[in-house]
């Protein structure tokens, strides 16, 4: 029964290969970022604050204020794929062990209010000086401390670890976390856009991240497409079997080697 799973996982995805460039034509909006992983450096690591930089309330809300080995963030549509899901591989600075964690919102309207709320307390209220000028002081007092507070969420958890589901953790081999690790790199290395970016009124997000020595590397994609992908369902599927308890490495390692 295992044979029979194994090869039908591997005739629907394939051997993914990404070695080579992996266009983008004509396809819908991508952000693509390398940065400094590591704002201030911690003692154990896992103490040091990650730049937070570029990462989305959604992001926030499954991740918290570390930037993990490897992260993959999947954000459906209401046309489309009712959830959130992601997963990300944790490794251990001690001993180079790994784990898998797996996540998944459902109902995407329900992540739309959410990021909404957060939003709300998250975002600094700036006005021009002509019309900051003309307010009360009570105004004034209130966009103050409501911006102070803005500025503390910026790398606290405590407003978006509410929102987070509980996780489904495994243990995985160091093998299967490089291969992931190395194939998410070489996608946003490779990742490039061509012609013009497609107008999308709807259609799902994929986000892929991981730490290169001290980077942090980042491709959120709307409606990705060839490679991009055919390794999003593939890490889609892997989060599925996760939360299903049916995960086995051995029928993903032939696609990541």
């Amino acid at each position: 029964m295992k044979v029979i799973i194994l090869l039908s996982v591997m005739f629907f995805f394939g051997n993914i290969a990404i070695s080579q460039p992996v266009v983008h034509p004509n396809g819908g909006e991508y952000d693509k970022t390398i940065t400094y992983n590591v704002l201030i450096k911690g003692i154990p690591a896992e103490l040091s604050e990650f730049n937070l930089k570029h990462k989305s309330i959604l992001d926030r809300i499954f991740f918290g204020i570390t930037n993990s080995f490897v992260e993959y963030v999947f954000e459906g549509s209401t046309e489309g794929i009712n959830e959130a899901t992601a997963f990300r591989l944790i490794k251990s600075s001690q001993d180079g062990s790994c784990k898998m964690e797996a996540m998944r919102i459902q109902n995407i309207r329900k992540v739309y209010d959410i990021r909404k709320s957060i939003s709300e307390r998250t975002t600094p209220i700036i006005l021009p000086f002509w019309l900051f000028v003309g307010i009360s002081q009570e105004i004034s007092d209130q966009i103050n401390e409501h911006n102070k507070q803005a500025n503390r969420f910026k790398y606290n958890d405590e407003i978006y670890k509410p929102y987070r589901p509980e996780p489904e953790t495994l243990e995985i081999s160091k093998e299967f976390a490089e291969e992931l690790h190395k194939k998410t790199m070489m996608l946003i290395d490779n990742f490039k856009g061509e012609g013009e970016q497609a107008t999308i009124t709807d259609g799902h997000f994929a986000t892929f991240r991981c730490v290169v020595a001290d980077e942090v590397w980042a491709l959120t994609i709307h409606c990705p497409q060839g490679r991009a992908l055919q390794l999003s369902d593939l890490f889609r599927q892997i989060i599925a079997d996760c939360l299903d308890n049916k995960f086995e490495e051995s029928k993903y390692l032939p696609q990541l080697e």
